[in-house]
């Protein structure tokens, strides 16, 4: 039994520094437990279970035990489900303390003892195993027979997936990983059914262990026949091209999986099943002692068409924002897989900061895409698309612009690298400008050519742990007809060519830690003497998604002095007290540690840097080329189905007199990550 005390409430309670109860005491000391009870259960005859911990661990984290363990305790946030201390799981949870740690290599693991007390609320318990861990268990040899006469390729990687090594502690986790790490690498080289055994040893007198693993191939293979079934309105040459798998071939497990994901990624089946059906060598006909893998595929079509409804809500320093979106998408219009989507969005935004200027205005837009496959390749398709949009460039002026392109893209068949080329005409017409001296509001035609690149290799776009992401742009600029756009007469052309480049990398530095790294660029080259950048395509930063210490599109939007502010014209160097809007060069850093705390939960900490200048390497001010804009911050993300609800919390970290009205701290509330 415990021992017993009354609380400041009146209640009995168990001390607040028990002794450890013995394991075989185990049984006694829940009952006794729940007999005590008292006002610290909700249902009666329960206790809240409001924490669990482990004592005496030194190597093993409390985490790697309690993840195992069948007993859940609360974890303390106000959404949380309560959770109960359940007598028959914590009785299985006794014994499994100890084959925990044999699974993490430690043979000599003992459970000394189970305490149980209050919570500091009161209001529930929170159960302590004591334990000894002992020392590990070192792997002294480790054998690896049966590869022999495999070619030197398969050997190297054969050797490159165990997960085990000499003069390390073996641990179960690793042991499996390594045996089907060895599966693996067989089935990718042409060995659909190989046999990987292993035997371990155990010495506890030395804590020391020896381990032999046996390769047995089996047979290699060829694929044979692909079978597809469940196609109705979809058409057969584009899946079967989109399996990429042709008869005779030698059998690869990766081929098959990437069979697979080609099938998901294409959009187009609601449930995707691949069974390999393996032949002896004879009842292949084949003339070589290989073996046949065959195919089937199974495939359920999904809903063509799709209306998808959504709505939005932003906030930060200097604007807040609002928005409603709706989507329809046809996968296979007309037939032949041929892809339109309506997408349309309207909001309305805010400064509640600034009382003369409250009212930002509509943005929002509406666009049309199509998309027509090759009739053979799903990865190859013309595209066209028309758009009209009304978007804010900058705190000085918003545009409304109409494009229509025409273009062509290539998708790589694992779908990480994407080319694409585009032509088309976009009509310009710039509204809600603030200061008529820094843009000219002009309508203008442009005619553009771009050229994209694109390399994803991250594990999940939404929710990204570890990978990384490269992006270029490349376009050509020219307006066909020409036009006075500013104060200089001989100035009279859009002609320019732009580079945009995003490079990013996420590094996993721990289960549950995300080092994320971004280095992003802008350069806008106007070419011939009579030319210059049209105003929405001038570069600006800051706001949620770049240098986070300052409000939305602040920099590059410099800070212009009032008449009757000789403060301020003090700093401002003579002829520049208007500086244009936006600039023809950026660059921008981020750094962010990423941090999941329970669930959804995460949190993270960042800092960001850049900077845009008026010109390829000068500025607006002579000495503000060492403008960089450093700002660090801290903020909190949910993970949702449709992505993080991110809030961030940012203070910059250098002045800069061309920003005086910049506030200490900025603030971002959004959804999605910043990158």
């Amino acid at each position: 039994m415990i021992p017993r005390r009354m609380d400041s409430a009146g209640r009995r309670a168990p001390r607040a520094r028990p002794a450890r109860t013995p394991v075989s005491a185990a049984r006694a000391l829940l009952p006794a437990a729940l007999a005590l009870a008292g006002c610290a259960t909700t249902t009666e005859g329960r206790l809240r279970l409001r924490g669990i911990e482990i004592e005496g661990n030194e190597e093993i984290r409390d985490r790697q035990i309690l993840e195992r363990l069948a007993l859940e305790a609360e974890d303390g946030w106000a959404w949380d489900d309560e959770r109960y201390l359940d007598p028959m799981l914590f009785e299985r949870d006794v014994p499994r303390i100890a084959r925990i740690y044999r699974a993490f290599g430690y043979y000599h693991a003992t459970l000394d003892g189970v305490s149980l007390r209050w919570a500091p609320e009161g209001d529930g318990v929170v159960l302590t195993f004591h334990v000894t861990e002992g020392p590990p268990t070192i792997l002294e040899r480790l054998e690896l027979t049966g590869a022999e006469d495999l070619p030197p390729s398969v050997q190297s990687e054969l050797r490159a997936a165990l997960r085990v090594a000499e003069g390390r502690r073996l641990t179960e986790d690793d042991w499996d990983a390594t045996k089907d790490g060895l599966r693996r690498v067989l089935r990718d080289h042409g060995y659909p059914t190989p046999r990987v055994e292993g035997t371990v040893r155990i010495d506890p007198g030395t804590n020391t262990a020896s381990a032999d693993l046996r390769l047995d191939p089996g047979a290699p293979a060829r694929f044979g026949d692909v079978l597809i079934d469940g196609l109705q309105r979809v058409p057969e040459p584009p899946i079967r091209a989109e399996i990429g798998i042709e008869p005779g071939t030698p059998y690869s497990a990766a081929a098959v999986e990437d069979a697979r994901d080609a099938l998901v990624a294409a959009g187009l089946f609601s449930g995707v099943e691949v069974v390999e059906v393996p032949r002896p060598p004879a009842a292949g006909n084949a003339a070589d002692d290989r073996g046949v893998v065959d195919l089937d595929v199974h495939l359920d079509e999904g809903n063509m068409q799709g209306i998808k409804l959504g709505g939005g809500f932003a906030t930060e320093q200097e604007r807040q924002q609002a928005e409603l979106t709706a989507r329809w998408e046809h996968r296979n219009l007309f037939g032949g897989l041929r892809r339109i989507v309506w997408n349309n969005r309207f909001g309305w935004a805010f400064n509640f900061a600034d009382p003369e200027h409250t009212d930002l205005g509509p943005f929002g837009g509406t666009s049309l895409a199509f998309r027509q496959p090759r009739e053979d390749d799903l990865r190859l398709a013309f595209l066209a698309s028309l758009k009209y949009e009304a978007e804010p460039v900058s705190p000085e002026y918003s545009t409304h612009t109409i494009q229509a392109r025409v273009g062509a893209e290539r998708t790589f068949r694992d779908r990480t690298w994407s080319l694409g080329l585009h032509n088309g005409v976009r009509w310009v017409d710039l509204w809600n400008v603030r200061n008529p001296d820094a843009v000219a509001e002009v309508p203008y035609l442009l005619y553009l050519l771009d050229a994209t690149l694109a390399l994803d290799l991250r594990d999940d776009p939404l929710r990204t742990r570890e990978g990384h992401y490269v992006s270029l742009l490349l376009r050509l600029g020219v307006d066909p007809a020409g036009g006075a756009y500013d104060d200089d007469p001989a100035r009279d052309f859009y002609r320019y060519v732009l580079i945009q480049q995003d490079l990013r990398g996420y590094y996993r530095l721990h289960e549950r830690l995300t080092l994320a790294l971004r280095v992003a660029s802008g350069l806008v080259l106007p070419f011939g003497d009579e030319s210059l950048a049209p105003p929405d395509e001038r570069l600006f930063s800051g706001g949620a998604n770049s240098i986070r210490g300052y409000p939305f599109r602040r920099i590059g939007t410099w800070f212009s002095c009032p008449d009757d502010d000789p403060e301020c014209e003090e700093r401002v160097p003579p002829g520049q007290s208007v500086p244009p809007a936006g600039g023809n060069t950026l660059w921008e850093f981020s750094a962010e540690l990423r941090v999941e705390i329970v669930g959804g939960l995460s949190a993270a900490a960042f800092f960001d840097a850049g900077n845009v200048l008026d010109g390829a390497f000068r500025t607006v001010y002579p000495e503000s080329i060492s403008r960089f804009h450093p700002s660090v911050g801290a903020g909190l993300r949910y993970q949702t189905a449709v992505g993080p609800i991110r809030l961030d919390v940012a203070v910059p970290l250098q002045d800069d007199p061309r920003l005086a009205d910049v506030g200490p701290v900025a603030f971002h509330l959004t959804i999605g990550e910043a990158f």
